[in-house]
């Protein structure tokens, strides 16, 4: 983790100090919070060491938890749910409840309930500066701008919405052990549903939107008051720990108002009725579709989704002799394109298609492509012929011909692209071609921008 702060303040110091600040400023202004004023520097430091290192943990999480998902999902819409509530808000919030729990339940620091509010917000705060300086790196400065006012702020209220809950399970600990497990367990569960709402609403919006914002907003105003409420308050919160009072519930009005929030976001997105996939085409320029329509009867395929490596030995004989070489300016993201390979195959899956079997020697094609649309984002190739001659310059033995090709800019993670594909319906037309046998997918970063092909053959 160290090695990562030194390479990136060598990389972009300013773009660096830029991604910091924002959750510095609210470390900040949570700790001046604190009536009491009375936590050592040094504790805090650690906790928000760890809140970095509890980022490691949550990848690891993440990446095991995103290739489940993609054999169970039967729609894009089941995708996005398990996704976003039981593998992301779950692995983040669980690894940061993981870290509070070990470092802060038995220190003798822990004397009131908003000592945990402190706690819980610093953890948070430390693994979201962390996940801001790597998209502010990649992304720019637009980027930090955003997240300034709307990722940094979300981990910090779903830490205080968590620390509130956790100060509450520790003065619940000597007196009703029950009810400190269950406020323990709430500590985890409704920050987890929050975050899983959030990022939930964005992927289904296509980014930002009125609803996210209201949404975004009521929650951070619960979260501040929620701050505020127990600031004011006295007696057996900022005293010793003591047999809990009326008070220990304070701050339940604003709890309620984050799930209540919660809630009307979700029904609003769903309500009059919507279809899991919209039809709505992605702006242009961002994607571009091309079809081939053929008569020919496409060679049999395997009805499970293929894994990369057994992708590649099924496919090997048709590896290109040589393969295709990247640009130093150009970063592939073999991972990331794997994932929209599979999220292709389960669309198909869903329609009653067989899936697609990864062609190595069409990967190499892809590539080609991906780096020739950061020059030219046309479905034309640079030097002026069609993009299907691309089979010709690195030939695939397994592929007999070129049946379509998706291609895109922009988008950040797999399922958005593949959301903006099969929302258009050229793109979806391409992924869901009945004659269709190989596929490969390719993804590059250039100038901190995600260049996506997708080639479907027969």
């Amino acid at each position: 983790m160290f090695s990562f702060f030194f390479k990136a303040l060598s990389v972009n110091p300013f773009l660096t100090a830029v991604a910091i600040l924002p959750a510095v400023f609210l470390m900040v202004k949570i700790y001046r919070s604190d009536p009491l004023g009375q936590q050592p520097k040094s504790f805090l430091l650690l906790l928000i060491w760890m809140g970095v290192i509890s980022t490691a943990l949550a990848v690891v999480l993440e990446l095991i938890g995103a290739k489940l998902v993609t054999t169970v999902a039967t729609s894009q819409l089941m995708y996005n749910i398990l996704y976003y509530f039981l593998v992301v808000a779950l692995a983040e919030e669980g690894s940061k409840y993981f870290i509070l729990r070990r470092i802060s339940w038995n220190s003798p620091n822990f004397r009131c309930r908003f000592d945990g509010v402190v706690y819980a917000a610093f953890v948070s705060l430390g693994f979201a500066l962390t996940e801001n300086v790597a998209y502010v790196l990649l992304y720019g400065m637009g980027t930090a701008m955003l997240r300034a006012v709307t990722a940094i702020p979300a981990h910090a209220s779903c830490g205080i919405f968590m620390g509130a809950l956790y100060g509450t399970a520790k003065q619940y600990e000597r007196y009703n052990r029950k009810k400190s497990l269950f406020y323990r367990f709430l500590s985890l569960v409704i920050p987890a549903f929050f975050h899983g709402a959030y990022d939930f609403i964005v992927a289904q919006k296509r980014g930002l939107s009125l609803l996210f914002f209201v949404f975004a907003v009521v929650l951070f105003f619960a979260a501040y008051k929620l701050i505020k409420d127990l600031s004011w308050q006295g007696g057996d919160f900022y005293s010793e720990w003591g047999e809990p009072g009326e008070k220990i519930g304070g701050g339940r009005f604003y709890i309620a108002l984050g799930a209540a929030v919660t809630l009307v976001s979700l029904f609003l997105l769903f309500y009059p009725e919507r279809q899991a996939l919209s039809p709505a085409s992605p702006s242009s320029p961002a994607t571009a579709g091309q079809t081939q329509p053929s008569s020919e009867q496409r060679t049999e395929a395997p009805t499970s989704v293929a894994s990369a490596e057994s992708a590649e030995a099924s496919s090997a004989e048709s590896v290109a002799s040589s393969e295709y070489q990247l640009p130093a300016s150009v970063v592939e993201k073999k991972s990331l394109a794997q994932t929209a390979f599979d999220l292709m195959n389960m669309a198909r899956r869903s329609q009653g298609l067989e899936a697609l079997v990864w062609d190595e020697g069409l990967y190499q094609c892809a590539l080609v492509r991906a780096e020739e649309i950061t020059r030219k984002f046309e479905t034309d190739r640079p030097d002026g012929r069609d993009s299907f001659s691309v089979l010709q310059d690195y030939p695939c033995p397994a592929v007999s011909q070129l049946l379509g090709e998706n291609i895109a800019s922009g988008y950040r993670n797999a399922s958005a692209v593949h959301d903006a594909f099969m929302g258009s319906p050229g793109h979806r037309n391409n992924i869901l071609d009945s004659q269709a046998g190989f596929a490969a997918v390719a993804c590059i970063l250039k100038d901190g921008i995600l260049y996506w092909v997708q080639l479907i053959a027969q």
